[in-house]
């Protein structure tokens, strides 16, 4: 499946230069254009519509109304892909460029409404020339720059119209977008690497070929050459389709882009660096720097934090992102000086530039050695994310040895020390940060996201040589067999045995390498008697006499694997390119045919899977002593996918990192847990793919790193490096999924998270989790017990069940906020899902204990229940089945009796009731309409105006179908709706004509006449309590007429409509004169509010005030006070 950009390129080495070429007419290339937008349709719902809501959506959380310049918009705009209430009420000015008469004809016929009265289409060129009247909050470029040239001159050009520092220049393109040499940094780059064209045959290939190409032709023995062309480039699909690939690139800029003059005038430019990494070496940074003094580091960091850009940081150059399109790198080649200190705890001091085999090579000048990783020109991002190799069984990872570190903070510039830094590498003027412990716990395993490191002190080991003996066994399951056998067994960890699992001539066969400590204690660590003879004679005893046996020292370890030497040749001196993610594997056996088969799916011959031997001295390290959190795995498998060098950005690369992440992905998503730990984040990077799996790449740390990573790097500056959670990645839906033990709380969870997952219009990321999961990990840490097996084995569990509660209920003592922490933590570890399933909840009432955590998510409640008969059989104790929750009301409930064989009812329910929180347009168009008023009451707050819904045209509409619909009341049983004043009023009036249901209003004290029921408000509202604008007057008094509710019709049931609930008060006044004055039950009422402010807590005061069982639902969350 090749590229447009191949395809242009071989149509045009397929016209010869006598062909005449003719320029497109505006029909043409109308015609092939809207063949290409229409098959883009999935690139465009993944990639282009999403980024381009945030982006907007993020401007508007700091302007209530903007102004949008759009350059080439073709035959329509790309913001009518945006909510329909975006258009209506944010965009005041609509200016367009476009050229094509056609194209303009069609735009303005097109045209959205709400931008038709707004509109100033101009039938013409954009050109750096170009001038125009004010300002704009939102210039967009979207695939409408191929035919500009210089595109920096029509960059720097638009710029200058942006309104302020918050405007936001877009360009959406094809990756190929070059930029080299012009100066302009972006602020933020987003690359989208799965786009693709799905081009149906049946149309007109002529016109779609036209367009690649550039120009038209007449001669049918070229026209025919294109169409065969089409064909055999694209991927044939079953379905009559033509697929292409087209990666895309989203870039922002800001008023700032041109500020790059800045940072040249006082740091060194590198004109030309060569890059290990061959994906990364086809990347063009907007600048290489090169600084030659920790000054310069900081000159950087500075730079980048007053402009708002990102920065990468270059070490070793393996790193598929060390290197990132568009943006400046900072090389650390000049800070490459290895020093060794010897004594009783001897050290290793290494510069950030310094590569592996540098550091070795002086270590063993001195009889040191450093475990650090099995290349000697990797750098140091593998020591600072992990470091895995030969001697990693013996001494433990690279980043185990980290003791202390020189860093520059990204968040103000300063210069800190960190940990353990030998007087004469301590740069003048660093100081020691206040969380100094934290950031060396940081720094050793995810140690890119927090700083510049500038140097790293390693503690040291005695060198020693190693014996390495190698097998080829053609038998792959007989031999994986083996090695699980051997591993599993009294291996010391003085011997290490790894595997390579590969092909050769059209076998798949199993290199298997051993390497055996040759120490004699006198220098090091004292081994167990005969213990490497037992060690050999176990592993010769299972496997054979080996293929060789060598011994080496530390350096020569660096050509001992069996893929540098032995496998296709050699890889080491093969012209070939890689790409790799490595996941953590256990139970070798119960993955191995999964592994093989992914084998025999390899996209070409070179590729191999590599199997690193872990546990010994890696399991020694609790997980949560360092940032690196996944250490109880035997094997880590290095997915490695090869193809040949002159085949760089052709499909056969392409599909081959394709393989690479859908072997991990599939292996995390089937073997999650008992097999598959965890995967490796050292590789892991800003393509949204490794987003997914990063969420597996740190264990139960992830939530810590998250949190350190907000308030170390505040700016984001470091945004390239390996995904952690942060500020801006809540969740947007949270389900409580509870019910009694036996239910099926877990079942259901999971078989919705793969709803959400695969739904075949919008899938989203989703992720279940048990909060319960927190208490086992401590529980087992403080008794040193499986982990793993308190997890997934159930027998085990029940095992520990009595002391697990025990545990928890001793820990509640010590700390009653232990349930909101173990929640937090639980949320923070599964991001980067936006939509999370929770079990394992205790609360009696779990969405007023837990909404105000995640304060800008919908939280709702989904209880689970079945029939004691059922509970029974599923393995419930009699004794023990009891409503957990009796007391509250869920949003939602499921009856999972057992009677579902096809899982109907369990996708029904997902269908109506939960997806619709995710795809409703009405649902996210909401919180459009409701407009943001910046440092109102008080400066630094933001009112949300709910009220402005009802000045939009179809505002209120649209809420009067969202109340009748997103939450499925039963309205036929409804006999009255109430409406306290003056919100609800406003919002229950049409509701109540819409149903035709009587409307109740309740009033402040004194408006309604006799007789009437009355009750003293429990406090002012929030806004109201800000203002400060009320005294004790009637209108601390709400009423309602007396009879308006008869003795007869207290068993009625009501819905209550207001606008907001926040601190709750008002609810709780309205609450207290419906049940306690006019005698209605909770049971019998509902409360439907337009907007709810979780942070101040009101459903915990409901529930405090008696109010808890009373069922409440809102249309939108905001986060925020």
């Amino acid at each position: 499946m090749a590229t447009l950009d191949a395809l242009k390129q071989a149509l045009r080495a397929a016209t010869p230069s006598s062909c005449q070429r003719h320029p497109l007419s505006d029909e043409q290339y109308a015609t092939g254009f809207d063949i290409l937008t229409r098959s883009s349709q999935s690139t465009n719902q993944a990639f282009t519509t999403p980024y381009l809501s945030q982006l907007v959506t993020d401007l508007l959380k700091s302007k209530s109304s903007i102004c949008v310049l759009e350059i080439g918009p073709g035959p329509k705009t790309v913001l009518s892909s945006l909510p329909y209430f975006t258009l209506t009420s944010n965009i005041i000015r609509y200016v367009a460029f476009e050229p094509n008469n056609k194209f303009a004809s069609s735009l303005l016929h097109d045209l959205p409404r709400p931008l038709v009265c707004i509109r100033d289409i101009r039938q013409e060129s954009f050109t750096p020339q170009t001038k125009l009247v004010g300002k704009f909050d939102l210039i967009l470029f979207c695939h409408s720059m191929y035919g500009m040239q210089p595109k920096s001159d029509y960059i720097k050009h638009a710029v200058k119209f942006l309104s302020d520092d918050s405007g936001k220049l877009v360009i959406f393109h094809r990756e190929t977008l070059c930029l080299s040499g012009s100066c302009l940094v972006p602020q933020q780059v987003y690359t989208y690497a799965c786009g693709e064209v799905n081009l149906r045959v049946d149309e007109n290939l002529d016109m779609f070929a036209a367009l690649m190409a550039g120009f038209s032709i007449t001669d049918p023995r070229i026209m025919t050459k294109w169409r065969e062309i089409c064909r055999d480039l694209a991927c044939e699909m079953g379905d009559k389709t033509l697929r292409f690939s087209s990666p895309e690139i989203m870039l922002t800029f800001t008023k700032h882009a041109i500020a790059l003059s800045e940072l040249t005038e006082t740091v060194p430019v590198l004109l030309k660096r060569t890059v290990k990494n061959r994906l990364a070496s086809g990347n063009r940074p907007a600048a290489v720097m090169a600084p030659a003094k920790i000054e310069q580091v900081q000159e950087c960091v500075r730079w980048a934090v007053k402009h708002g850009f990102g920065l990468t940081v270059l070490g070793g150059g393996h790193s598929g992102h060390c290197v990132v399109p568009h943006v400046v790198a900072i090389d650390m080649v000049s800070f490459d000086t290895v020093g060794a200190l010897q004594g009783s705890s001897p050290l290793i001091v290494a510069g950030a530039g310094a590569k592996t085999g540098d550091i070795i090579r002086r270590a063993m000048e001195v009889g040191l050695t450093v475990p650090l990783g099995a290349r000697p020109s990797v750098g140091a991002g593998l020591w600072l994310q992990g470091g895995i190799g030969h001697l990693s069984r013996l001494y433990g990872l690279a980043c185990d040895a980290i003791v202390g570190a020189v860093v520059v903070s990204v968040k103000d510039g300063r210069v800190l020390l960190i940990g353990n830094v030998p007087a004469q590498h301590q740069p003048e003027g660093a100081v020691r940060p206040e969380n100094e412990d934290e950031l060396l716990w940081a720094i050793k395993g995810a140690g890119t996201n927090f700083g510049v490191v500038v140097s790293v002190t390693f503690m040291a080991f005695p060198a020693e040589r190693m014996m390495v003996r190698n097998w080829v066994l053609p038998d792959t399951q007989l031999g994986i067999a083996k090695v699980d056998e051997i591993v599993s067994g009294k291996l010391p960890r003085s011997c290490a045995v790894d595997s390579f699992l590969y092909a050769e001539k059209g076998r798949l066969n199993l290199g298997i390498t051993m390497f055996e400590w040759m120490g004699h204690g006198a220098r090091g660590i004292e081994p167990e008697d005969n213990a490497q003879s037992d060690a050999a004679s176990l592993v010769l005893n299972s496997l054979g006499p080996e293929n060789d046996v060598k011994i080496m020292d530390s350096v020569q370890l660096f050509e001992a694997d069996m893929y540098m030497t032995a496998m296709h040749g050699g890889h080491g001196g093969s012209k070939t390119s890689t790409f790799k993610r490595c996941i953590f594997l256990k139970n070798l056996h119960q993955i191995s045919h999964y592994l093989t088969a992914a084998m025999d799916n390899r996209p070409t011959p070179l590729c191999y899977l590599h199997l690193l031997h872990g546990r010994g001295a890696i399991q020694d390290v609790p997980y949560a002593d360092t940032a690196f959190g996944t250490r109880d795995w035997e094997f880590a498998c290095v997915i490695t996918g090869v193809w040949p060098r002159d085949q760089d950005g052709t499909h056969i690369a392409r599909s081959t990192v394709e393989w690479v992440y859908r072997t991990a992905m599939e292996a995390l998503r089937e073997y999650n847990g008992s097999v598959c730990d965890g995967i490796y984040g050292a590789d892991l990077g800003p393509d949204p793919r490794d987003a997914l799996l990063a969420a597996k790449a740190f264990g139960h740390n992830l939530s810590k790193l998250g949190c350190l990573k907000m308030s170390m790097d505040p700016h984001n500056v470091l945004r390239y490096s390996c995904p952690l959670p942060g500020g801006s990645m809540e969740p947007s839906l949270v389900i409580l999924v509870t019910g009694e033990s036996g239910a099926g709380k877990d079942y259901c969870a999971d078989h919705w998270v793969t709803l959400f997952r695969e739904h075949e219009i919008q899938p989203q990321i989703a992720r279940q989790i048990s909060i319960s999961d927190e208490t086992k990990t401590l529980y087992a840490t403080a008794r040193r017990i499986d982990l793993s097996k308190l997890f997934h084995d159930r027998a085990y569990k029940e095992k520990h069940r009595q002391e697990l509660t025990a545990f928890y209920q001793n820990q509640l003592q010590k700390d009653p906020k232990l349930p909101e922490k173990h929640f937090l933590n639980s949320i923070l570890r599964a991001r980067p899902a936006n939509v999370i399933l929770v079990t394992g909840l205790r609360d009696e009432y779990p969405i007023a204990a837990f909404c105000h955590l995640v304060p800008s998510s919908r939280v709702i409640e989904v209880r689970i229940t079945a029939t004691k008969q059922t509970l029974i059989s599923r393995g419930a104790k009699p004794d023990n089945i009891k409503p957990p929750f009796a007391a509250s009301v869920p949003t939602f409930t499921f009856n999972n009796d057992g009677q579902d064989p096809n899982l109907k009812h369990l996708n029904k329910f997902f269908t109506d009731k939960l997806y619709p929180f995710v795809s409703d347009p009405n649902v996210k168009a909401l919180p459009v309409l409701i407009r943001p008023i910046p440092s109102f009451p008080l400066p630094n707050m933001t009112f949300r105006h709910v009220l402005n819904i009802a000045q939009h045209p179809g505002g209120l509409e649209l809420i009067t179908s969202l109340f009748t619909s997103l939450y499925h009341i039963p309205w036929d049983n409804i006999t009255h709706i109430i409406a306290p004043e003056a919100g609800g009023f406003i919002f229950a009036s049409p509701l109540a004509y819409s149903l035709q249901i009587s409307l109740i209003p309740i009033r402040k004290g004194h408006k309604l006449p006799p007789p009437t029921i009355s009750t003293g408000k429990q406090g002012k509202s929030h806004i109201t309590s800000c203002l400060d604008q009320e005294t004790e007057t009637a209108a601390e008094i709400l009423e309602m007429d007396k009879d308006v509710l008869s003795k007869d019709e207290v068993e009625a049931k009501v819905v209550i409509i207001d606008d907001v609930l926040a601190s709750g008060r008002t609810l709780c006044s309205v609450l207290e004169l419906v049940i306690n004055k006019a005698g209605m039950k909770q049971e019998n009422i509902r409360v439907l509010v337009v907007a709810e402010f979780p942070a101040h807590k009101g459903r915990e005061m409901l529930k405090n005030k008696g109010f808890g069982g009373v069922w409440v639902g809102s249309l939108v969350v905001f986060g925020g006070v």
